[in-house]
């Protein structure tokens, strides 16, 4: 009989678990195990005799459970296991974890089904590791990646090319596919159990060099012959996960590519100011200089909306003027709201009270229904209110509703133009991917035509527009994070390139010095100033941040909260209160630590990069149900 350590590929899990089975088994099968109530894969990781064990196993305070089964072989690679262990070190987390959350389900499900990875082989003794920074316009980077993939087909090496989101990857599969169709593998999310397995065996079997395109979640995959890695738009928000462990899979790549001695390129229009600050510390090198201005052949006109102050409307009148031009001409115009709802925050006129969530902190966004009447919904919880509400503060029925959403800016345009086709994209009224496509495809197929949408249409619009409204950002700007000056400028010069004839922007802070870096399309201005204002304030990349986040009962956070102050109290934490204090009737309060890059870090992302293992095992000690992330998205 044979004592078995095993890492569980699921959540909530530490160290390797020890099980005994009697069949032959050796360090790198894959096993089914019995864990809590139910049943997972895990990774063999040591095998002892039992006869050796004896004496151990008697003095267990627990029985050991038997392995279920075996699968055989591992379809990780060694590679891959020993950079897991890294990236659970760097964010706090566990091997098992990890993998659980990094690796697609089906995966697990249709294991038996998978080929096992082709062996490594020889190491090439004059391999030299590097990582680039590569700062151009999608068009650019496009003509690059082909003359890329030639050049590396033609010595015998794959290209893995990492991509945010499913339309990214099919986007990039279009483009970069023509004349070597056989060799292209796209993997994603919306691929059938089947598919999936058919083509995770081909990647892995095909003796022919491959390009393979992929969201992060297939990063697992790896071919001998792979010797660069690609993490295109770099500066995607949809790197970061979602659910425990929370992880940046930026990051993910980068460890994984360096464990496996690949050569790294970061890419995209406007890289992160921490990726432009590694560029500049020579952390990373260039294949051509970084170009530093966004170029745009529309005209770009700011409408200042402090001018018209005869009668207020959404969309003024000389964005209405041009609305109608475009329209005449049968052009197609987008218009971005920032905000869902028709409004998104309510005061009470007698007191000042914003009017708020009863289970959450969060404002009451003002709605419409179907049957054309109003409510108040609350975006966190989903609580409805009826509209015909009183202030719970002083009991005043003088409630105004304030600024704007895309229902609002929608019911203004039907108003202006009912006789064009206007429709509407963001969550409410495109709920799954294939609704918000059917009304992209339905837009773009015809002449003229308006489509209103938050961020959540931007992703699907991949034709050149004749003119694009920004209807208002100005409410983005009182959103206490970091990086929204970084959102900001990235959200406009993103619409910028996308339009043909007119970048239009209605605004009240004309004059802002970032709103002149974005709409001119420079970027080193702006980083300049944005570098310069974070390293004042001790933002990344000027320091690392880890944030702990405490959810619960007010009083008992509190005192959890104090009793982790003081643990780490070396590393002068800072407690405070999250932006949306209260969610679900459950209260929440932030602890940060800014440390120097260097003391969190890894040898594979910084060459003197190591992790405090002291603050280590005090972060790992900490209760479970406080989250835990490093390299936070922000501090909300």
């Amino acid at each position: 009989m044979k004592i078995v350590e095993v890492i569980p590929f699921a959540k909530g899990t530490g160290e390797p678990m020890t099980y005994f089975t009697a069949q032959e088994i050796s360090s790198g099968m894959v096993v089914s195990i019995p864990l809590r109530k139910s049943e997972v894969l895990g990774l063999v990781v040591g095998t002892r005799d039992a006869r050796d064990e004896k004496g151990t196993v008697r003095a267990s305070s627990y029985a050991l459970k038997k392995i279920k089964k075996i699968l055989g072989p591992s379809i990780f690679t060694q590679e891959f296991i020993e950079g897991a262990k890294e990236i659970a070190r760097f964010f706090v987390s566990s091997p098992g974890e990890v993998i659980n959350q990094i690796v697609p389900k089906t995966i697990f499900e249709k294991y038996k089904e998978l080929s096992v990875a082709k062996a490594e082989g020889k190491k090439e003794a004059e391999f030299k590791l590097e990582k680039f920074a590569f700062q151009r316009e999608l068009d650019e980077r496009l003509t690059f990646y082909k003359t890329l993939i030639r050049t590396e087909f033609a010595r015998g090496n794959s290209i893995f090319i990492v991509l945010p989101t499913i339309e990214a990857v099919l986007f990039f599969a279009e483009e970069l596919s023509r004349g070597i169709e056989r060799y292209v593998y796209s993997m994603h999310g919306e691929l059938s159990k089947k598919e999936l397995v058919v083509r995770y065996n081909k990647v892995i079997l095909e003796s022919h060099s491959v390009l393979i395109l992929s969201t992060p979640y297939f990063i697992f995959i790896h071919r001998p012959d792979i010797r660069t890695l690609v993490v295109e738009q770099e500066s995607s928000g949809a790197y970061y996960t979602q659910s425990r462990p929370y992880l940046d899979l930026r990051i993910i790549a980068e460890i994984l590519g360096t464990t496996r001695r690949q050569k790294i390129i970061f890419a995209d229009t406007i890289l992160r100011v921490e990726t432009l600050a590694r560029h500049e510390e020579r952390e990373l090198l260039e294949f051509y200089p970084l170009k530093w201005r966004i170029e745009s052949n529309s005209t770009t006109l700011i409408v200042n909306q402090r001018a018209d102050t005869q009668e207020f409307h959404l969309i003024g009148k000389e964005t209405k003027k041009e609305i109608e031009k475009a329209l005449l001409s049968q052009g197609r115009v987008f218009v971005y709201t920032v905000r869902r709802g028709l409004r998104p925050i309510t005061l009470c006129n007698d007191c000042g009270t914003t009017l708020t969530c009863a289970n959450c902190s969060s404002p009451l966004v003002l709605h419409s229904t179907e049957g054309g009447t109003r409510t108040f919904v609350c975006h966190k919880c989903k609580m409805r209110r009826s509209a015909d509400s009183k202030c719970e503060h002083c009991g005043g029925w003088r409630l105004v509703a304030l600024g704007y959403g895309s229902e609002s800016v929608y019911g203004e345009l039907k108003n202006f133009f009912p006789e064009t086709a206007i429709s509407i994209i963001d969550k409410d009224n495109a709920k799954t991917p294939q609704e918000a496509k059917k009304k992209v495809k339905d837009f773009e197929s015809k002449k003229g035509g308006i489509l209103v949408g938050t961020e959540l249409a931007l992703q699907y619009l991949t034709k050149p527009l004749n003119t694009i409204v920004v209807g208002s950002i100005d409410s983005l700007f009182n959103i206490p994070s970091f990086r929204i000056n970084e959102k900001i400028f990235h959200m406009i010069n993103t619409l910028r390139q996308k339009s043909e004839r007119l970048f239009l922007i209605q605004t009240r802070l004309k004059d802002t010095r970032m709103l002149e870096s974005a709409l001119s399309g420079n970027i080193l201005s702006f980083y300049r100033e944005e570098i310069k204002e974070r390293k004042g304030l001790r933002y990344p990349p000027e320091s690392r941040i880890i944030k702990l986040t405490l959810e619960g009962k007010k009083a008992v956070i509190e005192k959890e909260g104090s009793a982790i102050e003081q643990s780490l109290s070396p590393y002068a934490p800072e407690k405070f209160s999250a932006f949306i204090s209260k969610i679900k009737n459950l209260y929440r309060i932030h602890i940060i630590l800014r440390l120097p890059r260097a003391a969190w870090s890894l040898p594979s992302l910084l060459h003197n990069g190591s992790i405090d293992e002291e603050l280590s095992k005090k972060l790992r000690a900490i209760s479970p149900s406080v989250a835990v992330r490093v390299d936070p998205q922000d501090l909300l």
